[in-house]
């Protein structure tokens, strides 16, 4: 199968976002590491070019829970976005790690509300898939806001 590239309301997107970041001068996640755990690797390419496009630098993609693990422990993160399943494990583990080291992280997930895997995390930030870059994005920064907030 032949790879088309970016949908055209992802390259919107994309643009959206890259103009509001000229517009105000800077990258809104500039400087900002994130970790992103996805094990589909179309949605994790996704996910790894909208928070570049607003200037942070990815850790990852990790796609199984290991990879989360290993990366939730030992690499220097400001933020986290999780799916909630990675193959047949729940991020869980990976979300306790980030917990456990004061990271904050929401789901990126197409779960149900109603999965008890979601019903674990309540207080957790979830965006449901499938989300527009800004929208994903825009998450990130409320909740990398609210942490500095609660931080400072």
């Amino acid at each position: 199968m032949r790879d088309r590239g970016p949908s055209p309301s992802r390259q919107r997107d994309d643009r959206l976002i890259r103009a509001a970041h000229a517009a105000r001068g800077a990258a809104p996640l500039g400087g900002k590491r994130i970790l992103v755990a996805e094990d589909e690797l179309v949605i994790a390419m996704d996910v790894q070019d909208a928070l570049e496009a607003a200037g942070a630098e990815v850790v990852g993609p990790a796609s199984t829970l290991e990879e989360a693990l290993e990366l939730s422990n030992a690499e220097p993160l400001d933020a986290a976005v999780l799916d909630l399943r990675l193959g047949r494990h729940s991020a869980d583990r990976a979300a306790r790690a980030l917990c456990q080291r004061g990271v904050p992280f929401l789901f990126y997930s197409g779960q149900a509300a109603s999965d008890p895997e979601r019903l674990k995390w309540p207080h957790v930030t979830t965006v449901s898939k499938p989300a527009a870059s800004r929208t994903l994005v825009g998450a990130l920064l409320a909740l990398l806001e609210r942490t500095s907030i609660t931080d400072g």
